[in-house]
């Protein structure tokens, strides 16, 4: 075997080399191309599941509610308020009626059949609103339902 034939054989084998290099870089970019849809795949499915969470989150923080303390604290508020806007309003004696009416707005607010059943997440909120109620057509409602009574 002389000079030549060393000469033909390595170029043979560059050849067959690059053919190999070629398919195996082809071969390669298929693979990663096949990773990146199978991360994108993994990557919705966790987005998907995040929102699940979230939505069972707030579906649980919905059914916790208040504790019987903030409840009790609620309805301190309620009766501050309506014996405030009765003196306020020259209505002595129909603080009960006004109560009533202030825990009438915070059962249809959130859908409940009593403060106690209020979401503990809207504690604060429905604190508030108990505190600032104050509902004209509402008071005069009272007022002109309490007058009826006193004809009758």
């Amino acid at each position: 075997m002389g000079k030549a034939d060393n000469v033909v054989n390595l170029t043979v084998a560059r050849e067959d080399h690059g053919a190999d290099g070629a398919m195996i870089g082809h071969e390669a970019e298929q693979a990663i191309v096949r990773m990146g849809q199978a991360l994108s795949g993994l990557a919705d499915m966790m987005r998907s599941t995040n929102e699940r969470m979230g939505a069972l989150e707030q579906q649980v923080r919905l059914l916790t509610k208040v504790t019987p303390m903030q409840a009790g604290e609620i309805n301190g508020a309620v009766r501050a308020r309506a014996a405030d806007l009765c003196s306020a309003h020259k209505m002595a004696g129909k603080e009960q009626a006004v109560a009533a009416a202030i825990r009438r707005v915070l059962r249809l607010s959130y859908g409940v059949q009593s403060v106690r059943d209020l979401p503990r997440c809207e504690y604060q909120v429905a604190l508030q609103q108990a505190q600032i109620w104050d509902d004209y057509k509402a008071m005069k409602k009272i007022r002109g339902r309490e007058a009826q009574r006193a004809d009758t």
